[in-house]
């Protein structure tokens, strides 16, 4: 669907009505600071997840949270959802990679609607990667 590099705080990525299965790739993923990687749908960041702190405890407003360390690269994170244009269920992501120890870890998104977007940010500091977003229909 799009490869986008990273610069700044956040990215969002639209995700087009054609595509049922979503996968977000991130390269070389590198944070100005010691923070977590906040991965929301929709611009939604209400208590509408049963979401996950990687390493940590639940998260309500975020689908994932991941630790990142200031200025060290993380390779491979990759996000994957199926039927992202179903509207009568809650949708289910998988995150899966490293940030210096494995993850692999699931997440609802509470709320029956189709993914229209997804967006990444930083909790601070700037990020600098790569993103690559692919789609099946």
């Amino acid at each position: 669907i799009s490869q986008v590099t990273l610069s700044g705080g956040s990215a969002n990525f639209t995700v087009p009505s054609m595509y049922k299965d979503v996968c977000l790739v991130l390269q070389g993923l590198t944070s100005s600071a010691s923070a977590s990687l906040v991965i929301t749908l929709n611009a939604d960041t209400a208590s509408n997840y049963a979401g996950q702190i990687i390493g940590g405890a639940a998260v309500t407003t975020a689908l994932f949270q991941v630790p990142l360390v200031a200025n060290v690269t993380t390779n491979g994170l990759i996000l994957t959802m199926q039927d992202t244009q179903d509207t009568s269920s809650w949708q289910m992501a998988r995150l899966e990679g490293n940030n210096g120890t494995v993850i692999l870890s699931s997440a609802l998104y509470k709320t029956p609607v189709a993914i229209s977007s997804i967006n990444i940010s930083a909790a601070s500091g700037t990020l600098s990667g790569t993103a690559l977003v692919y789609g099946v229909n």
